[in-house]
């Protein structure tokens, strides 16, 4: 018996994941009408073009978008260009270079029309078939290819010649995305493509901004070809701060997503269980005082939400299952449904045991990161006083913003118990989630 199976339902009601592009998944997304009227209409300002949507993280900027794309691909939209979905998204690595994103943005975009003609059983582009070789191809020698880059109205247009794929140049990886979106537009009767990058702020600010500049007058012209900037909190700030020459080109303003209310979270939850509960009119696993606690720890974060509710259930249902186990009861399963039914009130786990199992995971997690006592006494002080910024190192007894920054912030950022929000050049942290719980517990004093 599955653990969902044992409290009643087919999956998970707090499955992490982003939302897909998928129908299934569109009546999940909740709160965000305003942001998707934004999205739609910026859009509308021509056939190419590229725009910012950032937020801190766990607050569903993936999830957002791709129910967003879905509904302009499938035209379920009530306005907005008729785009392709970029079901394969692009991450963005520490280190990327403008030519490695620029040719791992062309093969998740020919994944993406090749996921496209598969669900839709259409052919594949000849041309895209064509680039779809060239870009898998790892051998040695290599080989050239001829395609056609096709002209208004799907006109025979000019041929191009590409080399090896490895050692193209960022000109011919140009003429590359051109021939795709041109099918894109011609065979498949697209009013064009998403493509996504996706974490940019794994750059360095320096090096973000770059890449970005690099793209503006090349890939970010592309006709055909609308490009999605995910990013943290305050990304269109900062670029607008970094490199204003990036940020003027930028379609509206950016897209800055704001956490959900705890109304739209309880809404959320809601209707996962409504579709995943056996009756199809059950309880959720967790009452929804619980649900409150994750959401108010973790400042609106519905990932955050979703999973540690997850785990206080596989946590519980685990000690049922190790309690029966160690009675050596011959009728495993009949025991395990009457220990369910002694431990659950109202088909639900009790606030108190959810919050003690809670307790003992951040307690595991902590443990886990093997934190020297200064490092807990800092963000002991952080969450003391609200907040921290590297110029106020002084008031943490470090000597220097440097030293606070590059030693601890950044550290503390990187293993999940910093959030933090960009605020032009000035970067402000506040505890995060498990840290903040930590918090709460007291298990960041000696």
């Amino acid at each position: 018996m599955s653990v969902w199976k044992s409290l009643g339902f087919s999956n998970s009601p707090y499955d992490a994941n982003p939302l897909r592009p998928v129908q299934e998944d569109v009546d999940f997304l909740v709160g965000r009408n305003e942001e998707t009227t934004e999205l739609c209409t910026a859009l509308e300002a021509g056939d190419h073009g590229f725009l910012f949507i950032s937020g801190v993280p766990g607050v569903g900027k993936t999830s957002f978008f791709n129910v967003t794309q879905f509904l302009l691909e499938s035209s379920q939209a009530p306005f907005g260009r008729h785009l392709m979905c970029a079901r394969r998204l692009c991450p963005i690595h520490p280190g990327a270079t403008a030519i490695s994103v620029a040719r791992s943005a062309l093969a998740n975009l020919i994944k993406s029309v090749e996921d496209y003609c598969r669900l839709a059983n259409r052919p594949i582009p000849s041309e895209t078939q064509k680039l779809s070789k060239w870009v898998g191809d790892v051998g040695s020698g290599g080989y050239q290819i001829g395609v056609t880059i096709l002209g208004c109205g799907g006109s025979l247009g000019r041929n191009v010649s590409l080399p090896k794929f490895s050692e193209a140049s960022f000109e011919k990886i140009v003429e590359a995305y051109s021939v795709v979106t041109a099918e894109i537009v011609v065979a498949l009767n697209f009013q064009g493509a998403f493509m996504v990058l996706d974490n940019i702020e794994n750059l360095e600010d320096r090096h973000c901004a770059d890449l970005l500049l690099a793209f503006r007058d090349t890939l970010f012209t592309c006709p055909n070809l609308w490009w999605i900037i995910i990013g943290q909190s305050g990304l269109a700030s900062l670029i607008k701060t970094l490199e204003p020459r990036v940020f003027e080109r930028s379609a509206g303003i950016g897209l800055e997503l704001k956490p959900i209310s705890l109304r739209l979270l309880h809404e959320a939850i809601e209707k996962r269980v409504h579709r995943f509960h056996a009756s199809g009119d059950g309880n959720a696993p967790l009452p929804e005082v619980v649900h409150k606690h994750l959401y108010h720890a973790s400042h609106g974060e519905i990932r955050f939400v979703f999973k540690y509710s997850n785990d206080i259930c596989f946590k519980f249902i685990t000690a049922i299952r190790q309690g029966v186990l160690d009675s050596r009861l011959k009728h495993v399963e009949e025991a395990l449904n009457e220990s369910l039914g002694r431990a659950l009130v109202q088909a639900q786990i009790p606030e108190q045991r959810a919050e003690k199992i809670l307790r003992l995971i951040i307690e595991t997690e902590l443990t886990g990161l093997n934190l020297k006592q200064k490092e807990k006494e800092l963000l002991r002080l952080i969450g003391h006083h609200g907040s921290a910024r590297a110029s106020e190192f002084k008031k943490f007894g470090l000597k220097s913003s440097q030293d606070f920054s590059s030693n601890f912030l950044s550290k503390f950022f990187k293993l999940n118990l910093l959030r933090r929000t960009q605020e032009g050049r000035s970067v402000v942290y506040k505890l995060r989630g498990m840290s903040a719980l930590a918090s709460e517990y007291s298990l960041l004093t000696d």
